[in-house]
């Protein structure tokens, strides 16, 4: 099990497209930074992803004044969640 930790903008990077080809459903994928504006295009960034384990770093989120989609299922977490995150997947690996 594997969390994705993505960080780029999926409007000016392939990262998030590279770490879905990548994912299973056993991973999780945490959109921090820049990542976050996926959260703006449900429909092209988060149909259909290879997981169901998807989770958001609220303060990135809320910085940029993004909604919590509703569909699919997107998990804010805080800090402290980040981390918990961390301890709850064996491998940790960083989109850029």
């Amino acid at each position: 099990m594997i969390l994705h930790i993505i960080s780029a903008s999926p409007f000016h990077s392939d990262a998030f497209q590279r770490c879905c080809e990548l994912a299973t459903a056993a991973d999780g994928i945490l959109l921090i930074e820049d990542a976050t504006l996926a959260l703006g295009n449900v429909q092209r960034f988060l149909t259909g992803l290879p997981t169901q384990q998807l989770f958001v770093l609220e303060p990135d989120r809320l910085a940029r004044g993004l909604p919590l989609p509703t569909t699919p299922a997107v998990n804010a977490v805080d800090y402290d969640g980040f981390v918990a995150l961390t301890a709850r997947f064996t491998k940790t690996l960083s989109w850029f």
